[in-house]
């Protein structure tokens, strides 16, 4: 309280006046508010990896939070904490625990304290538990870049020198063996480094090869890369045999016939003729044998190969491969396929059998389907083993056969999309194969290739956009049949999508292996686990509905497995927003994650991530 008096003054006649009444004037108060209790925060998040678990909860970026995790259901029998401040908060929203056990669960409470002005704290009482189990131990990834050296000097004739990517705290294992089953082969332990040499090798010989990764602080090893093959340098010891390479036997050993008979064109290796082919493959000189049948003496519906089995030993015993080149289909018939070195596997005895290899243009036989746009006529391949007069027909060959088709920009393939099919007769439809494209610009002539251990029909399409009959004029009708155009819908056997249908937790899952061109079955929810788009909580959950939150998630990591790239917890959360994946509904309003996810509405999200990483125009 304060009193005031006021007098008047003249300076200049120097008089004051008396004082005036007082006046009294009592201050506000000041009120320090006491400090409020916070809420018991909620977990709302949680990511699992073998070693950690990220979390996330209900927070306050203005608290510190606190944070203990045990094995049993008992805050007191806690094994760890953490604090939590507002400073860890400006690099993510998600707090990493790490050093747990893999395949183990753990239980996790939460508290938030308040922090007063002068420093008073006051905290909220713990959360109830909330359930994590990690994963099992998870192997390091394929190492990448693995391949020969590119200098001069990375094959000679006794050596090749191989390198790779190197990743931080990854060690090496090489395999090295003369055959593409790795019977027998070689392993390296050639620990932290990005290249290695391998010596003592024979000259003029194929080698493959395959690099692992092995994390020593987890005593795993990773899925081995793709074979790498090379052949070492010729020595001038490879020219000594026990005949004289100046006569051997040349002419044209390949006989072809001059006229094509009822459609058919025939063309034999057989007898001296394959003794000769033999001798001449063995040379040559080079990788692989290609023989060349572009040169019909007339346009025929049917080519039949007549091949000798001791072409396809020797093939084998060498390495090497054998392509038949026709003018736009090459179908290239890998060693092993009909020879172990000692037993004729496909006709079951050890020699003194033909092979019959029947290539048939069928024009437009079975191309009369929906959804699919054919770029190429139906070609059949088959297989027969002649015994005598018999012919046995094979219906699967023991390694992929590879095709190969050449294009040119005018014939509009589009890689990702134009893709080999086979007919499938069990199931009556087409199945589209793994197919990989290869553009030579300065040729201006692409090359197609597939594989395909089953022998038939075949044929170069894509698929159209035309899919399910439930969604014409769906307003996203164009979403759905973009993704399905591109990844085979496994999940949808019938032609009834059913769009606005919410979508179960399994859907969703499903949906997400069928664009990873997943094969799965039953078991799809373990699958599923496994890749990381699951917890342990929902493997049995595969019925109820799935929310827009978990969808988001399994975008999320769909998009990790689609790029090999790891993202961390600030990414994650930022992702959907900041990439314009949150989904809308009844005229622009943005979705809860809380709320169930309509099946179209997965489609969409699909959809959008395949045009973020380029899969889609």
């Amino acid at each position: 309280m304060y009193v005031i008096w006021v007098r008047a003054a003249r300076p200049s006649a120097n008089l004051v006046s008396e004082p005036s009444d007082p006046l009294i004037v009592t201050t506000n108060p000041v009120i320090i508010p006491p400090l409020e209790k916070p809420v018991v925060p909620s977990f709302n998040y949680h990511l699992a990896a073998d070693t950690y678990i990220d979390l996330g909860w209900e927070l306050n970026p203005e608290h510190n939070y606190y944070l203990k995790y045990g094995l049993h259901d008992n805050i007191n029998a806690a094994i760890g904490n953490v604090k939590v401040t507002p400073e860890d908060f400006e690099n993510s929203i998600y707090t990493r625990i790490t050093g747990l056990t893999p395949n183990t669960l753990y239980y996790f409470w939460v508290q938030a304290e308040a922090v007063g002005k002068d420093g008073e704290t006051i905290k909220s009482e713990w959360s109830d538990s909330y359930l994590v189990r990690t994963l099992a131990y998870i192997p390091p990834d394929t190492p990448k870049g693995f391949g020969i050296k590119n200098s001069s000097d990375a094959i000679t004739k006794n050596s090749i020198t191989y390198e790779w990517m190197q990743e931080e705290g990854l060690e090496y294992i090489l395999e090295v063996a003369g055959d593409i089953d790795y019977k027998d082969a070689m392993e390296f332990k050639v620990g932290k480094v990005s290249e290695f040499t391998v010596g003592g090798l024979l000259s003029n010989h194929r080698y493959y090869a395959r690099l692992y990764s092995y994390d020593p602080s987890k005593n795993l090893k990773s899925n081995p890369t793709q074979s790498v093959t090379v052949r070492t340098r010729r020595s001038s010891d490879d020219y000594d045999s026990d005949e004289d390479i100046d006569t051997v036997i040349i002419g044209d050993f390949v006989n072809k016939a001059k006229t094509v008979k009822d459609g058919v064109w025939d063309v034999k290796i057989v007898g001296v003729d394959a003794d000769r082919f033999v001798e001449y493959v063995i040379n040559d000189n080079k990788l692989d044998v290609t023989v060349k049948l572009n040169d019909p003496p007339q346009a025929y519906k049917k080519l039949r190969i007549l091949v000798s089995d001791k072409v396809f030993k020797s093939l084998t015993e060498l390495s090497e491969n054998v392509t038949f080149k026709m003018k736009d289909f090459f179908p290239c018939y890998k060693t092993g396929n009909n020879n172990n070195g000692k037993l004729q596997p496909l006709a079951g005895k050890a020699s003194g059998v033909n092979y019959e290899i029947t290539i048939s243009h069928l024009g437009n036989t079975g191309t009369n389907v929906k959804n699919m746009i054919f770029k190429t006529e139906t070609v059949k391949i088959e297989i027969g083993v002649v015994d005598g007069g018999n012919v046995i027909p094979v219906s699967s060959v023991l390694k992929p056969l590879k095709v190969l088709s050449e294009y040119d920009d005018t014939d509009r393939y589009t890689e990702g999309k134009t893709s080999g099919f086979l007919y499938d007769g069990e199931t009556g439809k087409w199945k589209r194969l793994n197919t990989a494209y290869d553009f030579n610009y300065d040729r201006n002539i692409g090359t197609l290739a597939f594989e395909t251990v089953k022998l038939g029909d075949t044929a170069i399409a894509e698929l159209d956009k035309d899919f399910f009959d439930d969604i014409y004029y769906h307003p996203h009708e164009t979403s759905i049949n973009n993704v399905a155009s591109l990844h085979e819908l496994k999940s949808v056997p019938t032609r009834l999508f059913e769009p606005d249908n919410y979508a179960s937790l399994g859907d969703t899952v499903k949906f997400m292996l069928d664009v990873l061109d997943y094969e799965y079955g039953s078991d799809y929810m373990n699958k599923a686990l496994k890749a990381g788009f699951i917890t342990s909580n929902d493997i049995k959950a595969s019925s109820r509905n799935c929310t827009v939150g978990e969808a988001y998630k399994m975008i999320i990591r769909l998009f990790e497995l689609k790029t090999g790239k790891i993202t961390d917890a600030k990414t994650k959360a930022e992702f959907i927003e900041k990439n314009g994946f949150e989904l809308v509904r009844d005229g622009g309003k943005t979705i809860m994650v809380n709320e169930p996810i309509k099946r179209h509405e997965v489609l969409v999200l699909i959809e959008k991530l395949l045009v973020y990483i380029g899969e889609l125009e």
